[in-house]
């Protein structure tokens, strides 16, 4: 992570004091997308996980005041907090039908989950996601990030402005539209979205809760509990997407935004 991104998490406020010893333990405790979803609710698939006002919410959501969680891969959201408590970002909020872009310009209070393997969320606290567009990845962040992340952005990218399967990935056509996506990326004319995770507290009695619960659901029906689904997890951004087939117009970097921030580029205000 640049030292710019690293000095902006740094000089935000700690966490209040926890038990060392009970987040280690905790950490070590792990739920699928099928328990989570059927203890807190929400979508047991895709990054974002809302839980519907339409809907009574679930005991542990309304016990521990949680209505909103995130999921987000390690890949390709490489600067992700290490461990509970920590600070970090992630990359969510490509330009689709799904409205992803328009997600977190206003402060949102969600629990993150991160994954340690297939089916395996851990719990890292209560955090506040906020996106700033002029703090989007820098055209030289993005030179700088490994060639298999550039490349699965470049074809996330695709997938997402057009919420459909277009294209085989096999196809000269997805080839040469993903080219010219990774092009744009390349020259700076695209920049990866990227929403800075503030954590404000880490709830001890959340893991313990969500364990003891654990023990009472039912099995699950579908052998599909690592919250993927058809889709891959570099594609999931939105809880639900509808069935959109007409490409919509990518986010540009502006070239005129000069506000001072993380990235060089912009600030968090």
């Amino acid at each position: 992570m640049p030292q710019a991104r690293m000095a902006y998490l740094d000089a935000l406020p700690a966490i209040p004091p926890v038990d060392s010893t009970k987040i280690a333990e905790q950490s070590a405790i792990s739920f699928n997308r099928l328990e989570l979803g059927q203890l807190l609710g929400g979508a047991i698939q895709g990054v974002i996980g809302c839980i519907s006002k339409d809907k009574p919410r679930k005991a542990i959501a309304v016990a521990h005041n949680i209505s909103e969680m995130i999921y987000p891969q390690r890949d390709p959201n490489c600067w992700l907090p290490q461990r509970p408590g920590e600070h970090g970002y992630m990359f969510v909020g490509i330009v689709g039908p799904g409205r992803d872009h328009e997600r977190y310009l206003e402060p949102v209070v969600a629990s993150l989950f991160i994954p340690s393997g297939s089916a395996k969320w851990h719990y890292f606290g209560e955090y506040e996601a906020r996106r700033c567009h002029a703090n989007d990845i820098s055209r030289e962040e993005w030179l700088a990030f490994p060639e298999e992340l550039k490349q699965g952005y470049a074809e996330t990218t695709l997938a997402k402005s057009y919420m459909s399967k277009l294209y085989k990935k096999n196809t000269a056509q997805f080839r040469e539209e993903v080219q010219a996506i990774r092009t744009q990326y390349d020259n700076g004319d695209l920049s990866i979205p990227c929403v800075a995770l503030r954590c404000l507290k880490y709830d001890e009695n959340l893991v313990p809760d969500l364990k003891a619960a654990s023990g009472t659901l039912s099995a699950p029906q579908s052998s599909d509990t690592t919250g993927k689904g058809k889709r891959k997890c570099v594609e999931q951004e939105s809880a639900s997407t509808p069935p959109v087939t007409k490409r919509v117009t990518l986010f540009v970097r502006d070239p005129s935004d000069s506000t001072a921030g993380p990235s060089g580029n912009g600030s968090h205000s």
